[in-house]
C-alpha cells in the first residue's frame, strides 16, 4: 500500500494549494469521505446529470458580502478554469433561490459528490 499511501498524500498536498483559491461545496475528509463544505446537503436528479445543492447560511466574504447561490452562479460562469476546460459537463446553473443551486450535466456525474465531474469549487474574491 506505499503507492497507495503516496498518492493520497499527493492529493492533499495539491488539495491544500487549491483550497487556499477555492473553497469546496463538497469537502474530502482524511478518509477521502464527502463531507458537507459550502452546501450542507446534495441531490442527484435525472440519473446524475442533475445535482441541486443546498447552501450553507450565514456565510460571509472578507468584506461582509453574504455566500449566496449568486456567488455559485459567478464562479460557475463563462470565464470559469472549470467551465473552459469542459473539466466538467455543465450545461447550466441555475439559482433555484438564495441558498439553492441546480447544476444541469450533459452526462452524469456519478453517484458520489466527490466525483471530478460533480461541480464543486466556488471562488473567494
Amino acid at each position: 500500500m506505499v503507492h497507495g499511501k503516496s498518492q493520497k498524500s499527493a492529493f492533499f498536498k495539491n488539495r491544500f494549494a487549491w483550497s487556499q483559491i477555492y473553497e469546496t461545496l463538497v469537502r474530502l475528509d482524511t478518509e477521502l469521505n464527502e463531507v458537507p463544505g459550502l452546501a450542507t446537503s446534495w441531490e442527484p436528479g435525472e440519473g446524475g446529470k442533475v445535482w441541486t445543492f443546498k447552501l450553507r447560511q450565514g456565510i460571509k466574504f472578507h468584506d461582509g458580502t453574504p455566500f449566496t447561490a449568486a456567488t455559485v452562479l459567478y464562479s460557475y460562469g463563462e470565464r470559469a478554469d472549470v467551465v473552459k476546460s469542459k473539466v466538467m459537463p455543465l450545461v447550466s446553473v441555475e439559482a433555484l433561490d438564495d441558498y439553492t443551486v441546480r447544476f444541469v450535466l450533459s452526462r452524469p456525474a456519478g453517484r458520489q459528490p466527490g466525483h471530478q465531474n460533480l461541480p464543486q469549487a466556488v471562488h473567494l474574491y
